[in-house]
């Protein structure tokens, strides 16, 4: 198969159009038609490049009795190529680096922190979609962390990827594509021995011909990130299958009379997210080849789509009334009992309770219990002079019983405060008198119940205080002890030197 034939197929296969392929080799899209219609021939250089574009070797694209051109082994090898990829930007971009001279390498600097800047600035609107997914998915009862914790996670990958994505784009179209531009000219200028001799120093420094240490380095490297990868992996099919059922749950939601479109629209685009990011990553970890086009596209295409949801979902609540009362259709009952009233009597309830004087009842104590039946299960009983009163709630019930209601509600539009139908409202009925002397009696019960506390904690300081002093009395027997020793240690020291003199 002749040249011109191989590069016509190999474009076609690699999709590229002759102008897109004219733009890597810096020439017309004219030189790249003559070239497939077998008019000229490309140079030296030129034919190398063609080679690193289609992964194949000079041999394979030049020799015309080589009719097929394998690149099925560089296809495969997806992760392979990306890290070559990588330690190829790391070599050009520190190569322009060194070139550059001070007064363009300190503007290239600024111009990057400052790009930094900027993408950071672009954060503060993925943390308003995530605090706004975080407000909705509060209302999930317990599944409401496990649901903001994955949204968070979405979100921040998302963030992530645009921002490495437009960071490296600006980079390399501002900075790296001028520098390669500017040394293919230099070659260009040269003559055939100088050209060769750099066209070797360069195959000396691709990625296949690395010496072993770096062979090494991209080995552990790549072993390392694909272990990251799977970690990533994880939440991502993890929250993948709570999409669906999310979508399922929707579904049904949708024939029960609740639309709210904006929320299927949203589960839907973030389904196609996380299938792009899962199909990514399985790509990069099992080195099969992947089409960026389609998953740009995607992606994009999905993150419009969220914006589109979010903006029928404001629409959406704003059509949805927000009442701060309970429902109406809840039965709300009033529970009386009366007692008889002694001296010493009070009533221990800390909560919503009130204090009414009816002189009729003289010694009588009326106890009434506001409250939403199918939600409480209040209680009261005496013990001596106390008056309790307490109340018993299904955590579980109690959610389930507020889904139905919300459900229902939201098939009118209307939200209402579910949270008072766990209260419970006491009013205490009795004459003046016995008021003021059960009021008086909580009142010395809670001071005496403080004293005691009190008490208690002074005789737990005494006692510390206590156990204090015998330690002090300890060490200071010990500290005589050792002063006696110390001085019985002198008089025969002394005595010693007498002696020797």
């Amino acid at each position: 198969m002749k040249f011109s034939e191989k590069l016509q197929k190999l474009r076609k296969e690699n999709k590229f159009s002759q102008e897109q392929l004219a733009d890597m080799l810096d020439v017309s899209r004219q030189s790249v038609s003559k070239w497939e219609s077998g008019q000229t021939y490309p140079e030296m250089d030129k034919l190398l490049s063609l080679c690193k574009i289609f992964n194949c070797s000079l041999d394979e694209l030049t020799n015309d009795e080589i009719t097929e051109v394998d690149m099925s082994k560089n296809k495969k090898n997806v992760f392979g190529n990306l890290v070559d990829e990588i330690f190829v930007l790391f070599d050009r971009s520190f190569d322009m680096f060194k070139s550059m001279e001070s007064k363009d390498l300190s503007k290239c600097v600024i111009e990057l922190l400052i790009l930094i800047l900027v993408l950071s600035i672009f954060k503060i609107p993925f943390e308003y979609i995530n605090d706004l997914g975080k407000s909705i998915f509060t209302n999930f009862g317990p599944f409401s962390n496990i649901f903001i914790s994955l949204w968070n996670f979405i979100i921040n990958i998302i963030y992530l990827i645009l921002f490495i994505l437009i960071f490296f784009y600006i980079f390399k179209t501002r900075y790296l594509d001028k520098y390669m531009k500017q040394e293919t000219k230099k070659m260009e200028a040269k003559d055939i021995e100088i050209k060769e001799e750099v066209i070797e120093k360069i195959e000396k420094k691709e990625p296949k011909k690395r010496d072993a240490v770096f062979d090494a380095l991209g080995g552990i490297f790549t072993f390392f990130a694909k272990l990251c990868l799977i970690f990533c992996a994880v939440p991502l099919v993890a929250s993948y299958l709570g999409l669906f059922t999310a979508l399922i749950i929707k579904i049904v939601l949708i024939a029960k009379g609740i639309l709210y479109i904006s929320a299927l629209l949203a589960i839907i685009f973030c389904i196609v997210i996380n299938s792009v990011l899962i199909e990514l990553l399985v790509c990069i970890i099992f080195n099969t080849k992947i089409n960026f086009k389609k998953l740009l596209f995607l992606f994009l295409t999905s993150v419009a789509g969220l914006g589109i949801s979010f903006g029928i979902g404001l629409v959406e609540i704003t059509n949805t009334r927000f009442i701060s009362n309970p429902p109406n259709n809840i039965s709300l009952i009033t529970e009386k009992r009366v007692i008889d009233f002694n001296d010493k009597m009070y009533v221990q309830y800390y909560n919503n309770i009130e204090y009414e004087a009816d002189e009729s009842l003289k010694d009588k104590v009326e106890i009434n219990l506001t409250y939403y039946k199918d939600y409480l299960k209040p209680d009261i009983y005496t013990l001596n002079n106390k008056i309790k009163i307490s109340y018993d709630i299904d955590e579980i019930d109690y959610f389930y019983k507020n889904l139905d209601l919300v459900l229902e509600n939201l098939q009118d539009k209307k939200i209402y405060d579910y949270t008072k139908l766990g209260t419970l409202k006491v009013t205490i009925k009795a004459s003046s008198k016995n008021l003021e002397l059960m009021q008086l009696n909580r009142t010395k019960t809670e001071q005496n119940d403080v004293i005691t506390e009190n008490k208690s904690m002074i005789d737990s300081l005494e006692a510390t205080n206590y156990e204090l002093n015998n330690k002090i009395y300890t060490l200071e027997v010990e500290i005589d002890t050792l002063k006696s020793k110390l001085e019985e240690y002198k008089e025969t020291l002394s005595n010693l030197i007498e002696e020797i003199e």
